[in-house]
């Protein structure tokens, strides 16, 4: 979220110094078009982990699959 704000004041204070008569109505367009990619990239920046199994799981994960329980 920090990297999100960082980049909308930078894209703000770009357009203000870049444009004399920029209104309102386009930062706010500017704003959401950020903020929009921000939520759209956020699943590409999450790191997913595996779950832990415990020993007594692995057991029986080998078991099924060599068949041994499968009746």
């Amino acid at each position: 979220m920090l990297i999100v704000c960082t980049l909308l004041v930078a894209v703000n204070v770009f357009m203000l110094f870049n444009n004399d008569n920029i209104n309102l109505a386009v930062l706010a367009i500017a704003n959401t078009s950020v903020v929009t990619a921000a939520i759209l990239m956020f699943p590409l920046m999450v790191t997913f982990r595996p779950e832990k199994i415990t020993k007594s799981e692995k057991k029986e994960l080998r078991k099924n699959k060599t068949g041994k329980n499968n009746k």
